[in-house]
């Protein structure tokens, strides 16, 4: 087989760099080329869109993705130079420095930027799978190994480092505070000398993170250094003079470090770092401050003078805004919520049915035949939590993470008991089939679900109700309610108003005197009815609201005689401004008129 390949000339360098960069990095190339970047008149636009594709190709991160725009060609460059002569920009070789500049020093270590000084080491070429964007390399990697530096007895390290400040994690250097040195079976700290266990794995862990994430060999471990990193700088009130002192502050939890990994006594340059004399040089006038106690903590001001009368006390003149109404709005917006228990007991549910319900449950749909991984299944869970990913929907669930428990505690919303409300009242049969100990199945059939010729027609009304509810529509417009949970402070107040519940609930004079009248007067049925209850078993659903008759331990009850001289007031007819009045607050455990059915 024969290849033939057309050699062509390689871009030139603003060509170059017109074929890589986006048009939003126009500002590196001349002006002159901006308008081939941006301007729609121009004939290489296309190079330059907005809006293109992205192929992860098994990354996992955006910026990992193949960028799907066109590849531009020689042909099609527009980018053209004019010549300049060599000796517009030749230097003579006088003036030519090869190698550092004066003044450089390579023994001072520079904060912030990493060094391969101060510790003894070589380089070699190696396949040792380093971690590079959380994926072990496949090919040849340079890695460091650091010398041998001897096996210092643990005691001796102890009373040279204990209490001392060194630099550790190197070549990333932190300062950091020694408290506490450990070797095999002997831990050494300011107390004295202990047993101690698991130094291995400890040491284990180090050699580990520095090969796979830094691509450096530390060697065998012996002696492990544990220490708190400096968190940063505060000033300090001398007692006398007026003078101030800049300390180091230290982390509270220490760290392990490998000790042929740690240096001391080393030359610092640290420009950012300044050391004040005195109060008028640290606070001039009209310096920027910041409240740091109470009662405006975080107020921001400035400073008016430093009195020498008032023996060095600074005068500050602070900013602090209204926050009223942004509290009464943060108060407004804060949404109730309950336990699992509590909420599903005004649902007359037990509180296992809620929870499934209120998460992801999947039915299949179509002929019972087909196999369960090619079937067509539809989620009829609300979707309002997610426990697998830890997210809750803001408004309606929330996760508390208390009495040490490290699962936490699912809580619901007033809102949430709306929606399960109206999901039984328009679909009761699913309720049914799950607390008929089905509560564990994490797949349904439609036929067990809604059985019967009608069955399929359900299931796809059942479907269409749950995918227009408003947090269900739309990925995006899911993804802006999701949060993770126990992050979600304020909840949205935007979500729809409370459904109107139909049928209005019954007035106390249409409750019949007999006993079997009364229990079909009664549109709802309770979970668990009397032995009077005539209701048929797929109308013995949890609804027990807006039913004036007898309230027992499991809720309100058909065929109990109620005492209608002493009910309350007969509920306004069923108009939307009835209900924003309050009634269909039935639900929560009684009635809201003045009085309440006995």
């Amino acid at each position: 087989m024969q290849m033939n390949f057309e050699l062509s000339k390689p871009f030139r360098p603003f060509e170059q760099l017109m074929a890589v960069l986006p048009s939003a990095s126009r500002a590196i190339v001349p002006p002159s080329y901006h308008s081939l970047m941006t301007s729609a008149e121009s004939p290489i636009i296309d190079y330059y869109p907005v809006d293109f594709e992205q192929d992860l190709n098994g990354k996992q991160q955006e910026w990992e993705a193949v960028v799907m725009i066109p590849f531009t060609t020689v042909e099609r460059s527009h980018a053209r130079l004019s010549h300049v002569d060599r000796s517009e920009w030749d230097v003579p070789i006088h003036k030519l420095k090869k190698g550092l500049m004066d003044g450089v020093r390579l023994d001072v270590f520079f904060p912030g930027f990493p060094t391969l000084k101060h510790i003894l080491h070589t380089a070699r070429l190696s396949k040792a799978g380093v971690r590079v964007f959380e994926q072990s390399s496949r090919g040849e990697n340079m890695l460091l190994s650091l010398e041998p530096q001897g096996r210092p007895e643990v005691r001796e390290v102890a009373r040279a480092l204990l209490g001392s400040e060194v630099w550790v994690g190197w070549p990333h250097l932190v300062e950091a505070m020694v408290v506490a040195v450990e070797t095999q079976g002997i831990y050494i700290d300011a107390k004295g000398e202990s047993n101690c266990n698991g130094f291995e794995q400890q040491a284990r862990a180090i050699e580990q993170q520095y090969s796979g994430r830094y691509g450096v060999s530390v060697g065998k471990t012996a002696v492990v250094v544990h220490a708190c990193p400096m968190s940063g700088r505060k000033f300090v009130m001398a007692a006398t003079k007026g003078r101030i002192t800049l300390e180091k502050q230290w982390h509270n939890i220490s760290q392990p470090y490998a000790l042929q990994a740690i240096v001391k006594d080393i030359l610092v340059e640290d420009k950012q770092f300044q050391q004040y004399c005195s109060v008028e040089e640290l606070f001039p006038p009209d310096t920027t401050t910041f409240m740091l106690g109470n009662p405006h903590y975080g107020a921001q001001g400035s400073v008016i003078k430093i009195d020498p009368e008032h023996k060095g006390r600074i005068q500050l003149k602070f900013e602090v805004p209204d926050l009223a109404p942004v509290v009464a709005a943060q108060s407004s917006s804060v949404e109730r919520y309950e336990v699992g228990f509590k909420a599903a007991k005004q649902l007359a549910m037990s509180g296992h049915v809620m929870s499934r319900i209120t998460g992801t449950v999947y039915m299949v749909r179509g002929a019972r035949e087909q196999q369960t991984d090619s079937a067509s299944k539809s989620n009829i869970g609300l979707n309002l939590k997610f426990n697998k990913r830890a997210e809750e929907v803001c408004g309606f669930t929330r996760k508390v993470m208390d009495g040490g428990r490290e699962d936490g505690q699912w809580q619901y919303s007033r809102r949430c008991v709306m929606v399960l409300r109206e999901y039984q009242q328009r679909f009761p049969e699913v309720f049914d089939y799950v607390a008929a100990g089905n509560a564990s199945n994490d797949m349904f059939h439609e036929l067990d679900v809604f059985p019967g010729p009608e069955g399929p027609e359900q299931a796809r009304e059942l479907v269409a109700w749950l995918e227009a509810r408003p947090w269900r529509r739309g990925s995006s417009r899911r993804s802006r309610r999701r949060r993770t949970c126990s992050t979600c402070s304020t909840c949205p107040t935007s979500w729809p108003a409370p459904p109107s519940w139909s049928p209005a609930p019954p007035s106390a004079s249409s409750i019949a005197s007999s006993t079997s009248e009364r229990a079909s007067a009664c549109p709802w049925a309770c979970v668990a009815p009397s032995s009077g209850c005539r209701r048929p078993p797929s109308r013995r659903t949890t609804f027990t609201t807006w039913c004036l008759t007898r309230r027992s331990r499991a809720g309100w009850r058909c065929g109990a005689a109620p005492d209608v001289a002493t009910a309350s007031p007969a509920p306004p007819s069923s108009t939307s401004a009835s209900r924003r009045a309050g009634w269909w607050r039935w639900g929560r455990g009684g009635a809201p008129g003045p009085g309440r059915a006995r």
